[in-house]
């Protein structure tokens, strides 16, 4: 899904449908929001199981609330400053960049259990 929505993102540059400054502007943001969406999963771990275990607790349930709110008025957000069919194609780059911004926080999170279990 990632590569489909960056490649979306691409190919509206490309085609000069979507300016490149919009394209990267609506992936820095959505990068912004995907690492501090991210944080909504408390990660850990599970000595029993020796495995990496999430939980939401009331921080990540705060966090959720708010990025549901943010997905909910993207668009209308993304209509104040740009008209058309670029509204479209920079949601789809806000998108992408939430995408890959939920994965690099993830993964940090992840190497940083990984890393105090001395495991890598």
């Amino acid at each position: 899904m990632l590569l489909v929505m960056l490649g979306i993102v691409f190919y509206d540059t490309f085609t000069k449908t979507l300016p490149l400054v919009f394209a990267a502007f609506g992936i820095l943001v959505g990068l912004f929001v995907g690492i501090f969406s991210s944080r909504m999963q408390h990660l850990s771990w599970d000595y029993d199981a020796k495995k990496i275990v999430s939980r939401l607790d009331i921080v990540g349930i705060i966090i959720l609330i708010c990025y549901m709110a943010f997905t909910i008025v993207k668009s209308k957000l993304i209509g104040i400053f740009v008209q058309g069919p670029v509204v479209g194609a920079v949601g789809f780059s806000i998108t992408a960049g939430v995408m890959v911004g939920r994965v690099i926080g993830t993964r940090n999170a992840i190497m940083e259990i990984l890393k105090e279990r001395e495991i890598i």
